[in-house]
């Protein structure tokens, strides 16, 4: 799958990925979703409500592809 990440979204994965794995953030909003699995992907965020919250280490993966 595709998903277009910015690279500030980029740079605060990796940032969250040495502080908390367990943060996500929605591709939608931008919104920071703390609690979210490593590998959350198409999740409901909070802020926005769209099933746009991915896991930062999703995140940075999708980034390599």
């Amino acid at each position: 799958m595709k998903i277009k990440i910015s690279k500030s979204l980029l740079e605060k994965a990796r940032w969250a990925m040495n502080i908390d794995p367990y943060t996500g953030f929605c591709l939608a909003c931008g919104d920071q979703a703390d609690g979210a699995d490593p590998d959350a992907e198409e999740e409901e965020c909070d802020n926005c409500g769209k099933q746009k919250v991915y896991g930062a280490e999703q995140i940075i993966a999708y980034s390599q592809e």
